[in-house]
């Protein structure tokens, strides 16, 4: 099983100065850019672990599948946002280089699983590129907010079980408010609010 993998794995989480252990750990990172009116850019997020192995240190993460782990499955993690944002969110916890991260891949069947894990690295150079194309990207968002008008991703609809806003988007824009205030709270979110 998976937690027999992990305590015969000489991966060790890494203890932060505070003496408490990196896990679950909430990471900002301050980035070069800055908006047009002079705010600073932050990426933020959370990791679910941080490990040293053989002298380096790795962010963990946890996927699922119900075909077969091949290469192929890895590769889909690099290039891939949130393993970039990952591993510069660990390098910025840990104040220290993150060489990538270790996939721990957990194929579940009906009469079985298996676990398969695999290191992806990134270099300081592909980090770099990730965070300069990143600041284009932040540079057309701010368009979009200047311009009032978001445009629909629609790539990106049916990924991961769907987006909850699947039922809204597919309707005529005329009418998506009304649905919008009908099934949907407005939360203002504030990602300097470390979560609990």
């Amino acid at each position: 099983t998976y937690l027999d993998s992990e305590n015969d794995s000489q991966a060790k989480t890494v203890i932060l100065a505070d003496g408490s252990p990196a896990v679950e750990l909430w990471f900002w990172v301050k980035l070069p850019n800055k908006s047009s009116s002079g705010e600073t850019f932050m990426l933020t997020g959370h990791l679910d672990r941080l490990i040293s192995l053989e002298g380096r240190n790795w962010f963990k993460d946890i996927k699922t599948s119900k075909t077969t782990i091949t290469n192929k499955f890895f590769n889909q993690f690099k290039p891939n946002n949130q393993m970039s944002i990952y591993t510069i969110g660990g390098k910025t916890a840990l104040l220290s280089p993150v060489v990538g991260g270790i996939i721990d891949a957990i194929q579940i069947a009906a009469t079985f699983t298996r676990l398969r894990s695999f290191p992806i690295f990134f270099s300081e150079e592909q980090t770099n590129e990730w965070l300069e194309d990143f600041g284009y990207f932040l540079k057309e968002m701010e368009q979009h907010a200047r311009d009032g008008h978001w445009r629909m991703n629609d790539k990106a609809c049916h990924h991961y079980g769907g987006c909850q806003f699947l039922g809204i988007c597919s309707k005529p824009k005329s009418i998506r408010k009304q649905f919008l205030k009908k099934e949907f709270v407005k939360r203002i979110w504030d990602p300097t609010q470390k979560r609990g």
